[in-house]
């Protein structure tokens, strides 16, 4: 049986919670005693400290509410007490309700029922919630129940397996090598490329990282579970002071894994705002010079790795036609010189064609991992590549990287990285010498902090982060935006760039504005809700 994180005390004040944020217990699809079990199961699947710090600052808001009088009021005082105390503090304590709010309607909107049996596949899994009355109540439908054409322009939903790693890629903690040439820290978009480039040229590699590997019979549309399984702290990992959300992906594959596959060069012709920053002059300026000869290049080897093309129009036939029917009718009245020479398009992706056997089936789970198999994310492309080399890199999963050693100075006062030090999932310590070098590759956030445990000074310092701000908007009639691919068409506008969205209904339940019983009517018309951002 799972462990529950919550305490009852804890879990009384989320069932209170749920009753206040939501509506009133009656008009519920499920009972806020479901949203709270909901909630340990998530939690319970969360490795760390975020399930006691949750806890934490749930308990800190109750109090501010007003602790036992707060609790024993009714609903009306409750809502009424929340606006006033809570809703638009600047307080950092009080911020946290703005995370606490997200949190319960991911109890609520990730409502999912087991299926049957000790392994279930997609289909089993989906035909267990074909009656989810979460999911019936906002007239949502799981993919596998979706009415398809039927067509090779629309093809049905049906699961890829033929890009999984195999078993023989992942190294077990009780056999990791003492000594490598390489070890290359993350298994992302930078760490994959650099293994699968190492091991080509036949360099013994060792790739680390911290999360574990789901293959694609692992990944399913059940939002609520991928979500912890697949993003650091459970996908509620924020800024010291709150303000921000920052999603990080902690799975084999890293981020790659949780995101759209958008392919963006630093500069292309109908791709990008003529009046951009010249990113390379930049970069040049910084001491940084980059080749764009070179860069063309290195674009076009990893391109034709990933099968970047521009989407499948079908894809964005809803939410993606409405971003740019919406941009042309604003810049008819428009005599901004920015928004004139605006570049507006399809979105490329590294979903390959869609006549090839693993091409994009547009069920909208990108941000969850994808539960088919379509996507060619690091697993599926350059982390193949490196395992099935002829000297093949070898993967260990869920082990984090704790610093890195250094051998003695040289003449020229340099340090030469000579080791790196692990920790295992059950805690235990391991030191693995490395006698080439080694990458690091784990993403903005965990680099920085792993160079600054490795003495590196200066690191953290003047990051850059991809900030979303969606918006989304009620339409007259249906959009039913969900069935297709989560960001279709893009503007770009030079200083900023627009682009189409759209989520499932837990992760779009965080996004949709409004509090308590208004949140709960807009969820109430997800079909008729368009959003970009």
């Amino acid at each position: 049986m799972q462990e529950k994180p919550f305490n009852p005390f804890i879990a009384a004040i989320w069932r209170r919670l749920a009753e206040t944020m939501l509506v009133e217990p009656s008009r519920m699809a499920i009972t806020p005693q479901q949203v709270v079990d909901n909630l340990q199961a998530m939690f319970g699947n969360i490795r760390g400290k975020t399930p006691f710090n949750t806890g934490l600052s749930v308990f800190a808001a109750w109090v501010v509410l007003g602790g036992p009088v707060w609790h024993l009021a009714p609903r009306s005082f409750r809502v009424w007490r929340v606006k006033r105390r809570l809703k638009n503090s600047r307080v950092d304590l009080f911020q946290d309700m703005a995370r606490i709010r997200g949190i319960v309607y991911a109890g609520y909107y990730g409502h999912w029922l087991p299926a049957p049996g000790p392994n279930p596949d997609q289909q089993a899994e989906e035909d267990a919630n074909r009656d989810n009355p979460v999911l019936s109540a906002i007239g949502y439908t799981l993919p596998h129940h979706r009415t398809r054409a039927g067509t090779p322009d629309d093809p049905a939903i049906a699961e890829f397996t033929g890009n999984d790693l195999p078993a023989s890629a992942f190294v077990h903690p009780d056999a990791i090598p003492d000594e490598v040439e390489v070890v290359v820290i993350g298994s992302g978009a930078g760490g994959a490329v650099a293994a699968a480039n190492l091991a080509a040229q036949g360099y013994e590699v060792l790739v680390v990282e911290a999360g574990p590997y789901l293959s694609s019979s692992q990944i399913t549309t059940h939002e609520k579970w991928m979500s912890s399984s697949l993003f650091k702290d459970g996908a509620i990992q924020t800024t010291r002071d709150r303000d921000i959300i920052v999603f990080q992906g902690r799975t084999v594959g890293g981020s790659t894994v949780i995101n759209n596959g958008i392919c963006l060069r630093l500069a292309a012709e109908g791709e990008t705002h003529p009046d951009a920053n010249d990113v390379l002059a930049t970069w040049s300026a910084l001491g940084a010079p980059i080749a764009e000869d070179a860069l063309e290049h290195a674009y076009e080897r990893v391109e034709a790795v990933l099968g970047v093309h521009e989407i499948d129009r079908r894809l964005g036939r809803n939410n993606g036609t409405r971003l740019l029917a919406g941009w042309d009718a604003y810049k008819v009245g428009s005599t901004e010189p920015l928004d004139q020479r605006a570049v507006a398009g399809w979105f490329r992706k590294n979903w390959g064609s869609k006549t090839e056997p693993n091409a994009c089936i547009s069920c909208g789970y990108c941000n969850t991992g994808c539960p088919y198999g379509r996507k060619r994310a690091m697993p599926e492309s350059f982390l193949h590549r490196a395992v099935t080399a002829p000297r093949p890199a070898r993967i260990l999963a869920e082990a984090e990287v704790s610093e890195i050693g250094w051998g003695p100075r040289d003449g020229d006062g340099r340090r030469v990285a000579n080791a790196v030090k692990l920790v295992l999932p059950d805690h235990r310590g391991k030191t693995v010498r490395v006698t080439k070098g080694v990458v690091v590759a784990a993403g903005t956030i965990a680099s920085s902090n792993i160079l600054s445990a490795s003495g590196i000074r200066g690191t953290g310092k003047n990051i850059s982060l991809n900030i979303a701000c969606p918006v989304p908007a009620l339409m007259p009639g249906d959009v039913i935006a969900w069935d297709e691919d989560q960001m279709a068409t893009f503007i770009d506008r030079g200083d900023f760039l627009i682009e189409s969205h759209f989520q499932p209904p837990m992760s779009m339940s965080s996004l949709v504005p409004g509090w308590f019983d208004e949140h709960f009517r807009r969820m109430h018309h997800y079909n008729r809700l368009a959003s970009a951002g």
